[in-house]
């Protein structure tokens, strides 16, 4: 779903200058940068539930807790990390990890479910909020070492993408180590091995696309050699806008809150039609160059076929009562001024008075050159 919704935003010709992902998302990321061809990103996505599966089916047929669950945990990396080590004294091992760095003030715990139980009973009488998932495996911990060989061995021979012509070079900023990545390390199967069972830097991965800084970037004519991105808007591709509130606290973190926006493209129980135009209202109007036509059309090359209603009634408009308002600089004693601007003196101020005569004038160099040859 994720890489159909690419292709309708690149339909719109609305491409990003950089991306980020969280846990398999950076499979769709990947396609998105550019990286990774369609093929290879349904591959991936494909065979990693493929490899799950069985776990999950283990799981519901014997009934035990015994395997992996995750859990939402509002503490940060370091706080939930002294709750792990306390566990670790209370059942003399832990099986329990920190998953996901979903933001500063957030974490996703994974492993043993009943160490994840006994977790949440404890956090829930501290009063701090944890939110057990719904997913019947501990990704992103140890019991993924249990299928990442074979799904290593499930996905070689990964293909690079190719962006559509005239799109902008699209950086990404890899989840796993929170550094930049490169196509040559997305089309290497070892990486999306580590994907499954290493933690997920989200929060550092954000925080560093949105904060870098263009002073050291060198780019080529068509920008292709750029090192950084200016990240004004960011926007969510994905079933629902899972990620509003961990975005929130990193922008909030690093200073960018007040200057970056979010959207989601798809939003839980409200109409997917109504939030896409959504999304794509507010870009357009934020100045992005998308295809108006395209969007509003009612298919795939349908918006040719779009037709102009002619037949509509005619409105009365009233002219009887003018509501024209002219600033003091643009008013009738300057539109209408009887003398041209002179080098010297400007125009006749916008309060002309001949008792008080008064002249406005900018002086450039660019307009009057030999001004530049007479310093003081």
């Amino acid at each position: 779903m994720q890489v159909a919704l690419v292709d309708l935003l690149r339909s719109f010709n609305i491409f990003p200058s950089g991306v980020v992902a969280h846990s398999s998302g950076e499979i769709a990321a990947g396609y998105c940068a550019g990286f990774l061809s369609r093929e290879s990103a349904w591959k991936l996505a494909y065979y990693r539930g493929a490899m799950v599966a069985p776990l999950m089916r283990s799981k519901q047929n014997t009934g035990t807790k015994d395997f992996g669950t995750m859990m939402s945990v509002g503490l940060s990396e370091a706080n939930a990390q002294a709750y792990l080590n306390e566990l670790k004294k209370d059942f003399g091992y832990a099986a329990v990890v920190v998953a996901c760095m979903n933001s500063p003030k957030n974490v996703t715990l994974s492993g043993n479910e009943i160490q994840i139980n006994y977790l949440k009973a404890r956090l829930d009488n501290e009063g701090i909020f944890a939110r057990k998932l719904q997913v019947p495996a501990a990704y992103h911990s140890p019991q993924m070492n249990e299928v990442a060989a074979e799904y290593l061995a499930c996905i070689q021979e990964l293909e690079p993408g190719r962006l559509p012509p005239g799109a902008p070079v699209t950086i990404m900023i890899s989840s796993i180590t929170g550094e930049r990545a490169t196509p040559g390390e997305l089309c290497n199967p070892e990486y999306w091995a580590k994907n499954m069972v290493s933690p997920v830097r989200f929060s550092q991965a954000l925080s560093k696309l949105c904060t870098q800084s263009t002073k050291d970037q060198k780019g080529g004519i068509d920008g292709s050699h750029g090192n950084t991105v200016q990240v004004h808007d960011l926007l969510e591709v994905g079933p629902h806008s899972t990620l509003q509130g961990a975005v929130r606290d990193i922008l909030k973190e690093v200073g960018k809150d007040k200057k970056t926006t979010y959207n989601s493209i798809l939003v839980r129980n409200n109409s997917a039609l109504q939030t896409t135009m959504e999304v794509a209202g507010q870009l357009h109007c934020t100045g992005y160059p998308l295809d108006v036509a395209k969007v509003n059309s009612r298919g795939i090359g349908d918006f040719k076929s779009s037709v102009v209603l002619t037949d509509l009634p005619e409105y009365p408009f009233n002219h009887s009562q003018s509501y024209w308002h002219e600033s003091r600089f643009s008013g009738t004693g300057y539109r209408f001024r009887k003398f041209p601007r002179l080098d010297l003196l400007g125009t006749p101020a916008w309060d002309w008075n001949p008792l008080e005569a008064k002249w406005r004038n900018i002086i450039k160099v660019s307009e009057v050159p030999w001004i530049e040859d007479h310093k003081v």
